[in-house]
């Protein structure tokens, strides 16, 4: 992630505050990640998306790895993306790469805060009410490395999500 052969693109409103730190492959995967929270965010909360709140449905773990793994933020529900953003620049690239310890880690961060209280929408259909879960867990793995990794490790991950609802 330390090589300088993507960079973030110009003319976003925090690409300088990118920029001035990681003017490199993170700092595109950075930009990405607060394009994602940005664009969650003006979803939740745009005029017809029948979710008008100020208060995040979100909650977000950030996991890096190189040959080791750190954990960013857990669970988080109450940064705005810029304050995501600004956790995230303190990291930098280390190298190596660890597929299996950032697996075994994200299974840990799914296990801790697993919640069964998904986002139910109610609502009327043909004259039935309808009920409607929403926001299954969602894990983006971004890596400019390639790494083994066990397919017992991959298994356990998607069994646990599935024995966990």
């Amino acid at each position: 992630m330390g090589l300088n052969n993507s960079m973030p693109l110009p003319a976003t409103p925090v690409t300088p505050t990118i920029l001035s730190r990681h003017n490199n492959r993170l700092g595109a995967v950075y930009l990405s990640l607060h394009s994602f929270w940005q664009s969650r965010r003006h979803a939740l909360t745009a005029p017809g998306s029948g979710v008008q709140t100020s208060v995040r449905k979100d909650a977000y773990s950030v996991v890096l790895f190189h040959h080791a793994v750190t954990r960013s933020f857990e669970n988080d529900f109450q940064r705005t993306p810029e304050n995501m953003l600004q956790s995230l620049l303190q990291y930098e690239a280390n190298g190596g790469t660890n597929y299996e310890l950032a697996v075994i880690e994200t299974e840990a961060v799914m296990r801790r805060h697993w919640s069964s209280e998904r986002c139910v929408v109610m609502g009327v259909q043909n004259g039935m009410l309808t009920r409607t879960q929403l926001r299954s867990p969602v894990v983006i793995f971004l890596s400019d490395g390639e790494c083994n990794i066990q397919d017992t490790t991959i298994r356990t991950l998607c069994r646990a999500a599935i024995s966990l609802g």
